[in-house]
């Protein structure tokens, strides 16, 4: 008996686009600057578009985010990332369905983080979000079209994937390659760290049970990785996965959501899923004077773009506050991070006021890891 063999959509490729423009700092200007690109002009009665989740369909993309329950909801479509058309949003978070899963009549969603649209390879869509139902207790759904043409705008809640009302599991995403389908996400561990996970699908709203649920990036101990101060929980959240020049490249983000310290990273494995008891591989660099104060002064992680330290690497504070949850996209042969910031002196410490930024990033496939892949910096 031949049995379903679900098709996922293969991962975005920036291998050629990416190596064109490796010498983009030193002989042109990006055709877009580092730039606030979605702010509270646009998004009228709410107070922030966080978490952005970057698609890519045709030649327009198209950006999703993290939603209050009862903030007006919406989408952007953008083909030049200078303009922008607002497309309103419905997600019908299915509550009686929820409190009948949970056997729980006063579960109340006030959030959606990370609405992630998803199209399989038939050309069917489905979409991911986290539901917050408390003081970052969350769990992951599944969500229906209620319509067949994109850009799709209705969406409804049909199934629970993965944690419970009481749990902290977040920030999901899938991606596919050669050996199938799988769900990435944030979970917090019983040592009380949040890691980034891997789960196998069998289809869009199905998991693998064979497939134990297994870490692909980790936080260390080291003093970057910390929350908030070197004491608590350790983050390593929001992964954005992207091949490149024959490497898969995770970027993530660590720290307080709402503070400066929050940072944007990346981690790069030969494979989208590594083998058990293997993860992506972070970037690091030496700090024999303790920059990051950790004892011994092992090496610490080179982030993308971070705001916490002047004196270590692509330290951007003139600009933005807390960058994080990033996407690398490709336009007019230009590699460009897409990101969530706080506007210069605006980190309100409850996450209000985090806007979408695009910031021209240059690669060069023969540098060492920590300086293939580098913003680009300012005229």
């Amino acid at each position: 008996m031949k049995t379903h063999q679900p098709k996922f959509v293969t991962i975005i490729r920036l291998s050629s686009l990416l190596v064109a423009c490796a010498a983009t700092a030193a002989d042109k200007i990006p055709a877009v600057p580092f730039s606030r690109f979605i702010g509270p002009d646009d998004c009228p009665g709410s107070h922030e578009f966080a978490d952005p989740y970057v698609l890519k369909q045709g030649d327009a993309w198209y950006l999703t985010s993290t939603y209050g329950v009862g903030a007006p909801m919406v989408m952007f479509k953008t083909t030049d990332w200078k303009t922008k058309t607002r497309l309103p949003l419905s997600i019908d978070l299915n509550l009686e369905y929820l409190r009948s899963h949970f056997k729980s009549p006063e579960i109340t969603p006030h959030g959606i983080w990370g609405f992630t649209p998803y199209r399989h390879k038939d050309g069917g869509w489905h979409a991911y979000a986290s539901i917050c139902v408390g003081n970052f207790n969350t769990f992951i759904c599944h969500f229906r079209p209620l319509s067949s043409t994109w850009p799709i705008t209705q969406w409804r809640l049909d199934k629970v994937m993965i944690g419970t009302p009481t749990g902290h599991t977040y920030e999901t995403k899938v991606y596919a390659d050669d050996t199938g389908g799988y769900l990435f996400y944030v979970d917090q561990l019983p040592d009380g760290n949040n890691h980034i996970m891997v789960r196998k699908l069998r289809g869009p709203d199905e998991l693998v049970e064979s497939f134990a649920p297994r870490p692909v990036l980790s936080p260390e101990g080291l003093a970057s990785e910390y929350r908030n101060g070197n004491s608590g929980i350790q983050i390593c959240e929001g992964p954005n996965i992207t091949r490149i020049s024959g490497k898969y490249a995770m970027l993530y983000s660590v720290g307080d959501f709402a503070g400066k310290n929050y940072k944007l990273g990346v981690a790069y494995s030969d494979t989208l899923v590594p083998p058990a008891g293997k993860q992506y591989v972070k970037l690091k660099a030496a700090d024999p004077t303790g920059i990051w104060g950790n004892p011994g002064n092992p090496a610490e992680v080179v982030y993308l773009l971070q705001t916490e330290k002047e004196a270590w690497p692509n330290y951007h504070a003139n600009r933005i506050i807390g960058p994080g949850l990033g996407n690398l996209v490709g336009f007019k042969q230009q590699g460009y991070l897409v990101f969530h910031a706080h506007d210069i002196g605006n980190a309100s410490g409850n996450g209000n006021g985090r806007w979408t930024w695009i910031c021209p990033v240059s690669f060069n496939p023969d540098a060492p890891l920590p300086e293939r892949l580098k913003p680009v910096p300012a005229p």
